[in-house]
């Protein structure tokens, strides 16, 4: 009885909070998007490595999204002239500084991959080594 209470209790808690995430961002098609800007429905658009992130205008509310793009159209002087043309802002990804602090982070997550299998390397030289032996003294 206690158990069937405090599941109630924990499940009801969950489903009333789940709610509360924050939405995901829509996928478009890069035909969807392009629709979108000629529409004169996006707002600002972001060009990461294959993938375009950006917020669209859609019945008074700004709805993010994403789409992959083909390999060529962030240099694609006919895409630029279509989001000039619609005053879409176009963000620049700032370029990644190397952090010291965040390599120090990462530091043991390394340690933990790299002195296993080096470990491992280590094993594997010393079984041969003892194969060799044996396969020495068999032989004799």
């Amino acid at each position: 009885m206690r158990y069937g209470l405090l599941f109630t209790a924990l499940t009801v808690l969950a489903l009333s909070t789940s709610g509360l995430q924050a939405a995901e961002p829509e996928q478009l098609s890069y035909k969807e998007f392009l629709q979108k800007v000629e529409d004169g429905q996006v707002k600002s658009v972001s060009f990461e490595p294959f993938l375009l992130e950006g917020i669209y205008s859609q019945a008074d509310a700004e709805v993010e999204f994403f789409c992959h793009y083909p390999i060529d159209a962030a240099s694609d002087p006919l895409l630029t002239k279509l989001l000039e043309e619609n005053q879409v802002t176009v963000v620049k990804p700032e370029p990644q500084e190397f952090d010291t602090a965040q390599a120090i982070r990462m530091a043991p997550g390394l340690l933990l991959l790299v002195v296993p299998s080096v470990l491992l390397v280590f094993v594997i030289i010393y079984v041969v080594k003892i194969n060799r032996k044996i396969d020495q003294v068999v032989i004799r």
